[in-house]
Parts: structure tokens; sequence; C-alpha cells
């Protein structure tokens, strides 16, 4: 409410709050002319987007519905300690590892199941 109220004070115009420079008169013009058409190109991405079919890997393929019954997997147990020594060996950050290891399963995994992409 601070800011509203200083924007609406003489003291304040508008290149306090933002440093930019007005457009050019034929410049108005072409966005006032092209502004009505960006309907018809968000409509188009949406409906693009809807129909897409959903990817056929082993997350989507055979699931129509949800049901309520969840598989899981889980790995033995890590230690947070060994990840750091891990990670200052390494000279990584922890996160970076993490996340390679991650990568690294879900890579194995999409090879189990024969569903290796190179989009992955």
């Amino acid at each position: 409410m601070v800011l509203f109220n200083l924007a609406m004070s003489k003291d304040f115009d508008r290149s306090y709050f933002v440093k930019s420079t007005d457009l050019k008169h034929w410049q108005r013009i072409l966005v006032r002319c092209c502004v009505p058409f960006q309907f018809f190109y968000v409509a188009y991405q949406t409906l693009k987007t809807l129909s897409k079919k959903a990817g056929k890997n082993i997350f989507t393929k055979n699931k129509h519905k949800m049901n309520g019954i969840y598989n899981c997997k889980s790995s033995r147990e890590l230690h947070f300690q060994k990840i750091k020594v891990l990670s200052k060996h390494l000279g990584m950050t922890i996160n970076d590892i993490v996340i390679s290891a991650l990568s690294i399963a879900i890579r194995r995994l999409f090879k189990e199941y024969d569903d290796l992409n190179d989009k992955i």
C-alpha cells in the first residue's frame, strides 16, 4: 500500500519506480494492432497442448486412471556424513551428488524396462 501511495503522490513520477523510455508513435500503433491477434495465438497453443497424447514411457503406459494404489521402491539407507565427505573430496555440492545419483537411478530404471529415450 505504501508503494501505491508513493506512486500516486506528485513527488514521484514513473521513472522513480521503473527505468524505461516511452514507445515511439509507430511502436504504439504496432502494439495496438498486434494485441488482438494474441488471443488466436493463445487459443492455438492451448488447443495444441490439450490435443497432445501422453508420452508412452514406463511411468505413463497402462495408466488409465488413478486407483489410490502406490507402487513404491526404496534403497538402502544413505548416511549424510559419508555424502558430505564425498562431496568435499570431489569438490562438488551435496545437491550435485544427490542429483547425479537420482539421474543414474532413473536411467537404470529406464534401461531395465527397455525404454531408453535420448531426450532424457
